[in-house]
C-alpha cells in the first residue's frame, strides 16, 4: 500500500510504521523534508514508500535460511564505517509492534552473520539506508 504524504508523515510520528525501524532523530528529519516543499515531499515519499515496501516483504526468520551470500537483503543500516545488511526480519510481534530482531549480517571491522537488535542499532545512532534497493549480501558487501 502507497503512503500519501499525510500518511507518511503519521507513519513517521512516535507510534507510527517506522518507529521501529528507524532513530526518532531520522524520523524527525524524513518529517521535516516531508513538510518543505513540494519537491523534496515527492522524492522523500517515495524513498519511505520504498523503504516500508522492503520491510513489508522481508522474508520471516528461517525463510532464507541456507542461501548464504546469496541471501537477499532487505534492509541497509549505516554509520560511518559500520554496516548491518538485514535479511531476514521476527515477525511474531507483527509490523506495528516493536521489532527486537532481525538476521543478517552486520560489519564492523569483519562482517559476521548473526541476530541483529533493531533497537541496538537504532540507539547506537545507525540509519535506515533510505535510497537501498534489493541485491545479495555479495552485492552489498563489495
Amino acid at each position: 500500500m502507497k503512503m500519501n504524504l499525510m500518511e507518511a508523515v503519521v507513519s513517521l510520528s512516535d507510534g507510527g510504521f517506522f518507529t521501529h525501524w528507524m532513530s526518532r532523530e531520522q524520523r524527525k528529519a524524513c518529517a521535516a523534508v516531508l513538510l518543505d516543499g513540494p519537491m523534496q515531499a515527492r522524492d522523500m515519499l517515495a524513498r519511505l514508500n520504498n523503504a516500508r515496501q522492503l520491510i513489508e516483504g522481508a522474508p520471516q526468520t528461517y525463510e532464507a535460511d541456507g542461501r548464504g551470500d546469496m541471501a537477499h537483503v532487505r534492509l541497509h543500516y549505516r554509520r560511518g564505517s559500520v554496516h548491518a545488511w538485514i535479511t531476514e526480519r521476527d515477525v511474531s510481534s507483527g509490523l506495528t509492534q516493536p521489532q527486537h530482531q532481525a538476521y543478517g549480517m552486520v560489519k564492523i571491522h569483519e562482517a559476521d552473520w548473526g541476530y541483529i537488535s533493531i533497537p541496538e542499532l537504532l540507539s547506537a545512532g545507525m540509519e535506515l539506508d533510505l535510497d537501498w534497493d534489493v541485491k545479495t549480501i555479495k552485492e552489498a558487501i563489495r
